[in-house]
């Protein structure tokens, strides 16, 4: 970080300004530490239950909302029918039924927003997450 500065301009009040960047801020969860640029990264089609159960089992993370834009695909108090519908659907479908939006052929990944709790049962901020779809 001390290589690169930052320089304003502006002439309109003759005023030179330098600055160092500083550091993304660190969170962590169990022990992993993250920044606002580090992401989970997941490639190829996913039903949402796998999706769930990938995070419960690999992450140890428990999904309690999942969100991708405005549309909030799932949560741990939406209704008992509507999670049954959407559980074995692929995430692509999932987001396409909630969004009421076909996803356009030119995308190549989405993006989700997780709300999660960890073992304890404890809210802890993650990363989002870049699922890529299949091409």
């Amino acid at each position: 970080m001390e290589f690169f500065k930052n320089g304003f301009v502006n002439l309109a009040l003759p005023f030179f300004a330098f600055s160092e960047p500083i550091a993304a801020p660190k969170q962590k969860y169990y022990d992993t530490e993250f920044t606002l640029w580090d992401r989970f990264e997941i490639e190829g089609e996913l039903s949402l239950k796998e999706f769930l159960d990938y995070f419960q089992e690999k992450q140890k993370l428990e999904i309690t909302m999942l969100s991708q834009g405005v549309c909030m695909l799932y949560s741990f108090f939406m209704a008992p029918a509507k999670r049954k519908e959407r559980l074995p659907l692929p995430m692509s479908e999932v987001v396409k039924k909630v969004s009421k939006r076909k996803i356009e052929p030119h995308v190549r990944a989405l993006v989700f927003e997780l709300c999660c709790n960890d073992a304890d049962g404890e809210d802890v901020e993650v990363p989002y997450v870049r699922y890529v779809l299949p091409k």
